[in-house]
């Protein structure tokens, strides 16, 4: 860096790393041919032979410089292309479309300022797209809370309904404490992987229907649980309760009243899994392919309308990614409705 720092204390070139590169292939071009002139001058050749050799010389370095210069400036172009894509970026958001396929130091540094670019971008969707469905999270129990307490001061209630609504106002606070809980464990996904509890699987799954209890009355939801395994399991418990939860709450929401919904779970070579499976009308093929994804459209649409299963799959698509599950849609086969699916790698197991 000490031969770039004192460059860039030059005034006419200080801002410019072409500039600079051209002037150096300048001088180192020009010293040989000085070097040439000065010896042919003070040679014994004659002044007229000698002065034809030194001016032949010069014309044929410049030339040379001249072509030197205009490609070295053309190699530099990578360079000057990755400096314009970050400052596009960073003030306009936009995205660049560099050539990716070079293999030498230019190729490599447009490959990796593109790559870093689009990463951005996809972090940066990413986390208003969470944002935007936190905030709906969080709006919708503490508005459905005040709505309860509004009612619970009246006098038109007999007691059969303050508990409901009491019961309503528990599960809307706890679910206020689940987002919260996410929001905590949004702060740092490395140490929520590292950071697993030891559960029964069991207690996991009643844990999730406790949260969604409310809902499942009012539509007179029956859950069944089979084949739930006794293993105590690591996991990140947080995630999962919130990912069944969601599931669950989904399943609610597209099951006929008075329907069912299965859930079962096994473990099989290291891998947890749990399906949760309603009897509604199902998923329609279009929906399957696009279901854990959100556009910007999407989102938008989630601000003037109650959040769509789309949006909430894909937070708990991103959910389960972050700790290495994931979680697989598909319609039921010889039944109506749908099963999701949740697979997580465990890292041990308690009889």
């Amino acid at each position: 860096m000490k031969a770039y720092s004192f460059l860039s204390r030059v005034p006419v070139i200080k801002n410019s790393l072409s500039l600079k590169v051209l002037l150096v292939a300048f001088i180192g071009i020009h010293v040989p041919l000085f070097g040439i002139i000065g010896y042919l001058l003070n040679s014994e050749l004659a002044k007229t032979q000698a002065w034809n050799v030194a001016l032949f010389t010069f014309f044929m370095t410049i030339l040379a410089t001249i072509i030197t210069l205009i490609v070295l400036n053309k190699l530099l172009k990578p360079v000057i292309l990755a400096k314009e894509a970050l400052l596009q970026f960073k003030e306009y958001s936009k995205i660049p479309d560099l050539p990716t396929d070079y293999q030498d130091e230019g190729g490599v540094l447009m490959r990796e300022v593109q790559q870093t670019i689009e990463s951005l971008s996809r972090i940066e969707e990413e986390r208003e797209n969470i944002l935007h469905i936190l905030r709906h999270d969080l709006q919708g129990p503490i508005n459905s809370s005040l709505a309860v307490l509004e009612l619970v001061k009246t006098d038109l209630l007999d007691e059969q309904t303050i508990e409901k609504l009491q019961s309503n106002f528990h599960v809307q606070l706890n679910r206020l404490l689940t987002s919260i809980d996410y929001i905590k464990s949004q702060r740092n996904l490395q140490e929520q992987k590292n950071s697993l509890e030891r559960v029964s699987l069991k207690n996991l799954i009643s844990s999730a229907i406790g949260h969604v209890h409310y809902e499942a009355d009012i539509k007179k939801i029956e859950f069944q649980q089979t084949e739930i395994p006794n293993e105590k399991v690591l996991l990140p418990l947080v995630i999962l309760d919130r990912v069944m939860t969601n599931l669950l709450d989904n399943a609610i929401k597209y099951s006929e009243k008075g329907g069912r919904v299965v859930i079962s779970s096994a473990i099989s070579e290291g891998v947890l899994k749990i399906d949760i499976k309603d009897f509604g009308e199902g998923l329609k093929p279009e929906i399957l392919s696009s279901l854990f994804h959100i556009s910007k459209s999407d989102r938008e649409d989630y601000d003037i309308q109650n959040p769509s299963m789309g949006l909430g799959l894909y937070l708990c698509q991103k959910l389960m990614n972050s700790v290495g599950g994931r979680i697989i849609a598909k319609n039921n086969q010889k039944e109506p409705g749908a099963t999701f699916g949740i697979e997580y790698v465990i890292n041990g197991i308690e009889k």
